[in-house]
């Protein structure tokens, strides 16, 4: 693909200025504005060079422009005898999607450059900007100026161009942002597909297990529902998903003991106090819109606790005619470390009406015995992907590739949702697209799984004990608990190991997240090479402990050290206490590390010297650990708004909303979210300030639901969703006027009122409309009547 790229896009050269440009059709490219800005009324002033196409300059004329967005359309003096050029796509643009462009910076203004990263942000649509992409990209020491104007593709679609290098990323506009100026120049694009608007998640859906999964939750008065598949069958991306647009389906939660990016929570999760105190979060959160006090309890307290609140939470939803979801996946790692009695303990057999917990594993025999599933119609099991959705992956991520040869990794993979990424990874990353006969030589060869990716896996493992370099090094990446990042591996592995590690990580690249940041993409794969390589445990875990002892100033090794050194030989996992201390407790929590985190370590640590009766380290270990709760549960939480303040101008507003919620509940008024969702907007903190206004509304709809909201309530949602409207739409004076729209038909739509409170509604809708009007001159200089 990038081949096929670099042959559609060229040089532009105009009074002295150099840019890059990209062919649209045989005779017209796009570009940045500002490339070609200093025409001196002089059309034809600009000139491009396309070496694929011609070895000596070609004349173009500046067709169309559109200054505020800062893109041009050139056209050639003599149209090209082609029919292929870059084809643009409207598409929704997901945060974290991989990018690419090749382009001519100054210093590389012959060769051309290629670049790629990462969307750091989307719809970046504040102030008057002609970029709406943020883009992170890896290479470094580059000089960009004259990459604008080059494609940004995500996959093989070009979504949009260059315009600007930011402040150590660079900024982009979206085909979305400048339709109106290419339909105005009856320039084609592809249309956003309707199925990507109904699922923003970017997942290929397995439709026909939702379909079955919702038709028992609505055939179901209450209970237990399993939904049972193979290792890598797409049942977390099920989870995930699912949402229910219609009103009689809620989903209340989703308890993902193994989060994808978050594996090193899996120990905190499997704690069935912590599951507890989860569910009771949730629920409180859905009756009260609040969040509950903590306080230690034993078993049976918790069991008093969350029977009342089914209770409550059943009435509730009996009362609405609506039934209430509650998604627990991931049992399979409990059954593993005999947790899952425990886990449950506290759930009751008979669950109250109208409440329906969804059990997600491999296999239902897992469950403890009263709550084993007694109707096999109540188990769920999730089929392969679908052909279409399977082909049409496939076509996607690999669109030059024959179609024959997109149908047999089709075939190949089964359908099979792990299994397909793994050979798409494969080819993309192993085997030129082009080279035919390689790819169907390769797939003749690969076995039959069945549905069981172990299989696959098994096929592999023969040549990779083979070489001593490969086994070493996925057998430590699998021990890892966290990504770790390319430069850290390379100080973890031994000095011999440093030379060849690159070439390494490229033969089992299909297996990993990443190249910069690895770990491995999917946790089967860590079960089986730790099971292949059992008798090494300790071995690998002390190689890591190594590292993290060396190097316990980076966040990897504060967060996992003592994870690894539980985990090492005896003579290393003695010394675990020198590094338990209050100083290390002090640099998680000055590196903001999740305190949850560091107290099940520390719990674990406990256990660790409680077995070896070594009651001095355990006395210290109590009261370290007493601190901890101290202070993230009292002085933490009460300063909550003063530590996030602090953060945002440290540049750290993830951090920040740690303080402000507590497992997605608010801990802070929402006058002071307001203020702060206000704060991150100025500091560019987009999704930080949109995942405020989504919980405001959350709380907003609930309060609603129940009939009680009051007036405040109403200020302080149409407060929030002002703000996001005339701060980041790309058209703030039309969607402020929605809000207003909106706020009018919630006071409306009120019963009959009194005098006093026609009067308070008076004073709503004018206070809303003020700010409206003072956030449009102040930060967009409109003014809307």
């Amino acid at each position: 693909m990038q081949n096929y790229l670099e042959k559609y896009v060229g040089r532009v050269y105009c009074n002295g200025d150099v840019g890059t440009a990209f062919l649209i059709s045989n005779k017209q490219l796009l570009t940045a504005y500002h490339t070609v800005e200093n025409l001196e009324e002089n059309p034809f002033a600009i000139s491009v060079v396309l070496d694929e196409f011609s070895s000596e300059t070609l004349e173009v004329s500046l067709k169309d422009f559109d200054e505020d967005l800062d893109i041009a359309i050139l056209e050639l003096k003599k149209p090209l005898n082609i029919v292929h050029f870059l084809n643009l796509s409207n598409q929704i643009i997901r945060n974290n999607s991989t990018w690419s462009t090749f382009g001519f910076p100054r210093g590389k203004l012959n060769a051309g450059a290629k670049l790629d990263g990462l969307i750091a942000r989307s719809n970046v649509n504040i102030e008057k900007e002609n970029y709406d992409l943020d883009l992170e990209y890896n290479q470094s020491n580059e000089c960009l100026e004259g990459l604008s104007g080059a494609p940004l593709m995500v996959g093989d679609d070009t979504i949009g161009i260059i315009t600007k290098e930011l402040d150590g990323t660079l900024g982009a506009i979206s085909v979305s942002r400048i339709a109106t100026f290419l339909d105005k120049n009856n320039i084609c694009y592809k249309p956003i597909e309707e199925e990507y608007l109904e699922d923003e998640t970017g997942f290929e859906l397995n439709t026909p297990v939702v379909d079955k999964l919702t038709e028992k939750v609505i055939s179901l008065d209450s209970g237990y529902l399993f939904l049972k598949g193979h290792p890598g069958s797409g049942k977390t991306t099920i989870v995930e998903s699912i949402s229910y647009a219609q009103s009689d389906i809620v989903v209340l939660g989703k308890y993902l003991l193994l989060e994808k990016g978050k594996e090193n929570l899996l120990s905190l999760r499997m704690n069935h106090l912590k599951f507890l105190e989860w569910l009771e979060d949730r629920i409180v959160a859905d009756l009260y819109n609040s969040i509950p006090q903590k306080s230690e309890r034993d078993i049976n307290q918790w069991i008093t606790t969350i029977l009342d609140l089914f209770q409550k939470l059943s009435e509730k939803y009996a009362a609405k005619q609506s039934k209430c979801i509650i998604f627990v996946d991931g049992v399979d790692e409990l059954f593993k470390s005999n947790k899952i009695i425990d886990f449950f303990s506290a759930l009751p057999v008979i669950l109250p009406k109208n409440i329906i917990f969804v059990i997600v594993g491999q296999n239902e025999s897992c469950l403890p015995p009263k709550h084993t599933i007694q109707d096999e119609k109540n188990i769920i099991l999730v089929t392969p992907l679908p052909m279409h959705t399977c082909l049409k992956l496939i076509d996607k991520e690999l669109p030059e590739l024959a179609y024959w040869l997109r149908n047999k990794i089709g075939k190949c993979s089964e359908y099979h949702p792990l299994y397909l990424r793994y050979l798409i990874e494969y080819v993309r990353t192993n085997i030129p697209v082009h080279g035919e006969q390689e790819i169907n030589n390769w797939l003749d060869k690969l076995p039959q799984v069945s549905g069981e990716i172990e299989v696959y896996y098994e096929s592999l493992w023969q040549d990779i004990i083979k070489k001593d370099e490969l086994l070493y090094l996925i057998s430590l990446i699998s021990r890892f608990r966290e990504c770790i990042s390319h430069k850290s591996l390379i100080d973890t592995v031994p000095a011999g190991m440093r030379v060849s590690l690159d070439k390494n990580l490229d033969l089992i690249s299909h297996f990993l997240t990443g190249k910069e940041n690895i770990f491995a993409y999917h946790a089967s794969l860590v079960t089986f090479v730790n099971k292949k390589t059992k008798t090494l445990e300790e071995d690998f875990q002390s190689q890591i402990s190594l590292f993290c002892k060396k190097n316990i100033d980076i966040s990897y090794s504060q967060r996992n050290i003592l994870h690894h050194l539980l985990r090492s030989t005896t003579e290393i996992k003695n010394k675990t206490i020198d590094f338990c201390n209050q100083a290390w407790a002090d640099n998680c929590s000055h590196n903001f590390v999740e305190p949850d985190l560091i107290l099940a370590d520390l719990k674990d640590t406990l256990s660790f010297y409680l077995q070896k009766g070594c009651f001095i380290s355990v006395t210290k270990l109590l009261l370290l650990s007493q601190r901890i709760k101290f202070r993230y549960n009292n002085v933490f939480a009460l300063n909550a708004m003063e530590l996030a303040e602090y953060l945002i101008a440290l540049k750290k507003p993830k951090e920040a909303l740690h303080h402000l919620f507590r497992d997605s509940i608010p801990i802070v008024s929402v006058e002071d979210l307001i203020d702060t969702q206000y704060k991150f907007i100025m500091e560019k903190n987009f999704l930080e300030a949109e995942f405020i206004h989504s919980a405001i509304h959350s709380y907003f709809m609930s309060e609603y639901e129940t009939g009680s909201i009051s007036y405040k309530d109403m200020v302080n949602f149409f407060k929030s969703a002002s703000i996001n409207t005339c701060l980041l739409s790309s058209n703030p004076g039309q969607s402020s006027l929605k809000v207003i729209k909106l706020l009018n038909t919630f006071l409306s739509s009120q019963s009959e009122v009194n005098e006093e409170q026609d009067e308070q509604r008076h004073q709503v809708l004018l206070y809303i409309l003020g700010q409206n009007t003072a956030l449009l001159l102040l930060h967009r200089n409109m003014y809307v009547l």
